[in-house]
Parts: structure tokens; C-alpha cells; sequence
């Protein structure tokens, strides 16, 4: 995959404060687009990773630690390992496959919050990498679920969304 990120595995990460509540105004509004990948986007996706690794997610959306623009990173991990991460800008989700499958998810910004939640199964994403060059992927399982889930942050929603719209309990606290 573009834009891999081998993390150096120490917790160095600067004190960034996840939004939490799922009334929170930030995690609600409709994040803007990124014209331009400057140092400063560059710093913020470096401090993403970082939150990312320190708080154990597997994504983290910039909505999430109060910045209001269009990126999220993924954390991918094998055999409990950590394998690289991956910036997404600008992302846009461009098809969904049919199929879905009916999974448990949980969220950084709702901490011991955990629904079953149903996703596609496979996603095609178009989004722009840490250089501004434009990518198209496939994605299926573990990582189609994170897409979608980060996207709908950036869209202003959250997993409780989807849990109180589908008649199933709200909450699920662990």
C-alpha cells in the first residue's frame, strides 16, 4: 500500500486529547477538504499516528483530536504486531459492495461504547496520499470496516448513529 509509516513503537506521542461525547460539536460538523499538504498537515498526520499507536485504535479521524479537516489514519497490525500505518486525505468513498457483514465496533471518541455495526463488506476508496497524488484502493474485511468507520467521522457521524436508527439497543458499555 502508498504511504506507509513504520512506527518506531515508543510512545513519544505528544499529549493530544481525543473529543469524546457523542454530542461534541466537532465530532458532528462535516470536516472541510485540504487544498494544500503543508508542514504543518505533514506534523498533524505524524501526531496522528502517534495518538493512533498511544491509545491502542486502529484509526483516528482529525475531527477526533479537534482538528476540523478531511484525514484519517489507519493502523494495521498482524499476529498483534504493528505493520505500517496509513494517511488518508481527502477521502471519498466511491463504492460499497452489497454484501454486509454484521460486526462489533468500538470508538475512541465514545470511550466503553461497543455495537454491532453493519458495514460492506468491500469498499473502493479514492482519496489523495501524503504527497497530494490521488489513490484508488479495494479494500475488504478489517480494513474496508475502518474506512467506512473514519469516513463517517469525517461526515459528522458517529457509531451510536447507526445503533439508534436500527432499533437494536444503544448501548453496550465493556
Amino acid at each position: 500500500m502508498p504511504n506507509e509509516y513504520m512506527p518506531n513503537n515508543e510512545k513519544n506521542n505528544p499529549k493530544i486529547e481525543i473529543q469524546t461525547g457523542e454530542n461534541n460539536p466537532i465530532l458532528r460538523k462535516k470536516t472541510k477538504i485540504i487544498k494544500e499538504i503543508t508542514p504543518e498537515i505533514e506534523k498533524l498526520i505524524e501526531d496522528m499516528f502517534e495518538t493512533c499507536l498511544t491509545h491502542d485504535g486502529v484509526g483516528l479521524a482529525a475531527n477526533q483530536i479537534g482538528k476540523s479537516i478531511s484525514l484519517f489514519v489507519v493502523r494495521l497490525r498482524n499476529a498483534g504486531k504493528d505493520i505500517f500505518l496509513n494517511a488518508y486525505l481527502n477521502p471519498e468513498i466511491i463504492n460499497l459492495s452489497s454484501k454486509t457483514i454484521l460486526k462489533e465496533e468500538g470508538c475512541l471518541s465514545l470511550p466503553g461504547f461497543f455495537a454491532k455495526i453493519k458495514r460492506a463488506e468491500n469498499v473502493t476508496i479514492k482519496y489523495q496520499d501524503r504527497l497530494g497524488a490521488e489513490q484508488i484502493i479495494e479494500a475488504s474485511g478489517f480494513l474496508a470496516r475502518i474506512i467506512q468507520h473514519e469516513t463517517d467521522h469525517l461526515n459528522g457521524k458517529l457509531i451510536i448513529d447507526k445503533v439508534k436508527n436500527d432499533g437494536r439497543p444503544k448501548i453496550n458499555k465493556k
